[in-house]
């Protein structure tokens, strides 16, 4: 079983993957440059729905954090199908303009080795 604890012992529900499929495409598809959305690792449905959008989009995806990576590969060996996914790698992105790609990566909560504090250096 892959599952995320997060507000768990929040009273309430969450929402679906699909009720935020909709707004992320519409955001995803209006913008038109370097796309970088971060997400816990372990969450592998929202994962997939990045990637889904961003392939609908026309955009080309990176895997950008060491614990994605293999959270990726964890979930592909337990039988997660992963078959349709093709992204590219990180050394990749200089190849294609920054309208083509959308990086997935670690650092929604601000930690200090978050994939996405190191792009945002560099960039």
């Amino acid at each position: 079983m892959i599952c995320d604890s997060t507000n768990a012992l929040n009273e309430g529900h969450s929402g679906s993957e699909g009720d935020l499929y909709h707004s992320l495409k519409s955001l995803i598809n209006d913008h038109k440059e370097l796309i970088g959305v971060t997400t816990f690792a372990s969450n592998i449905a929202r994962i997939h729905t990045i990637y889904k959008i961003a392939k609908e989009c026309g955009r080309k995806v990176v895997l950008a954090g060491w614990s994605l990576h293999r959270i990726y590969e964890v979930a592909r060996k337990s039988g997660y199908s992963f078959d349709e996914f093709d992204f590219i790698s990180d050394r990749e992105i200089k190849f294609h303009s920054k309208r083509e790609i959308l990086v997935i990566c670690t650092g929604c909560q601000g930690e200090p080795l978050d994939a996405i504090k190191k792009i945002a250096k560099d960039l």
